[in-house]
């Protein structure tokens, strides 16, 4: 999920009747593909699709997806090994055990006194962890959290479709799902975004994931939706971007309401590397990324009066269904 960067350009999120990824001309457009029940694997900015399709990026990309499938058998994929954005290499299977355990870990009530509350808006609070935050260089840990009107679900499936990222956050130039490694429920994914003021282009490839919990005290089930980046040298960056990385992102969603609401909660640490001052981008990210909580709670609000969003769910077979 690439979204996490607009923080740099203070990115505003709007109502979903003036978004701001999209001109008078196109805003038809751009409110069928919010609300449709379909999903896509690749998604580029029209403005910028020369760029996107004439970069060595897509062919790194397939290079990397054919190299796993000469190690493995399609359907154990998970086997085949990758280097992360710290240098350990590990089985793709492993590499999203710990990234989940991690989310989990800090998404838990017992992880409280690790963060200190730095501000809330909208009903969102977040947070930051010092110790996690100064053992990176800088580089912001941060927890949001707050509860949602829509399922949890729901809210997985929007995060996991490129096309609903795409239009709704302005600054995404290219997220592209390559490589499936279980089928509706673990990807290798590029991204690339356009953080503003100037700065180059920053892109990555991330591990992404989901996995479902036992049925909680809210009804229904505890999701969690986890990313970290890895293939750095596999996949070279797009001409003239700067490789960021993942360290730790990921969600909790835990059911409310009899499973009609749920409380997310968000942890993300991200090194965006190069000449971007930390400062600038820890004093935005948490404030960003609550907006866009609440705007993707939106999109799904809308797509629940559309009728649309439990066939988009159904999409995700291993997500329990609307």
């Amino acid at each position: 999920a690439v979204f996490r960067f607009a923080a740099a350009r203070a990115y505003r999120t709007r109502s979903l009747d003036a978004m701001g990824c999209a001109s008078s001309s196109s805003t038809a457009e751009t409110e069928a593909a919010l609300l449709s029940a379909s999903i896509t694997e690749v998604y580029i900015k029209p403005e910028h699709r020369s760029t996107i399709e004439k970069s060595p990026t897509a062919s790194r990309a397939a290079t990397l997806k054919a190299r796993v499938d000469a190690s493995t058998a399609v359907a154990n994929r998970g086997d085949a090994t990758v280097v992360r954005w710290d240098g350990v290499e590990l089985t793709i299977s492993a590499m999203r055990a710990e990234i989940l355990a991690h989310v989990r870990e800090q998404t838990s009530p017992e992880a409280k006194p690790s963060f200190v509350r730095i501000g809330s808006e909208k009903g969102i609070t977040w947070e930051q962890n010092e110790s996690l935050t100064a053992a990176a260089g800088g580089d912001g840990y941060f927890r949001l959290s707050g509860e949602l009107t829509v399922p949890a679900s729901l809210m997985v499936a929007l995060l996991l479709d490129p096309s609903k990222t795409g239009y709704v956050d302005s600054t995404v130039v290219t997220m592209d799902f390559f490589l499936e490694v279980e089928e509706r429920k673990t990807w290798l994914a590029y991204w690339n975004a356009m953080p503003g003021y100037g700065f180059s282009w920053r892109d990555a490839v991330d591990l992404t994931t989901f996995d479902v919990d036992e049925a909680s005290t809210g009804g229904g089930c505890t999701l969690f939706l986890a990313s970290v980046s890895c293939c750095e040298d596999e996949v070279g960056s797009l001409p003239g971007a700067v490789r960021a990385a993942d360290r730790f992102f990921g969600y909790r969603f835990e059911p409310l309401n009899g499973g009609n609401g749920c409380k997310g909660m968000l942890v993300c640490q991200t090194s965006l590397r190069g000449c971007m001052p930390k400062a600038l981008v820890n004093a935005s990210v948490s404030k960003v990324l609550g907006e866009y909580m609440r705007t993707m709670e939106g999109v799904g609000l809308r797509m629940m009066a559309a009728g649309t969003a439990k066939d988009f769910v159904a999409q995700f077979p291993g997500l329990p269904q609307l």
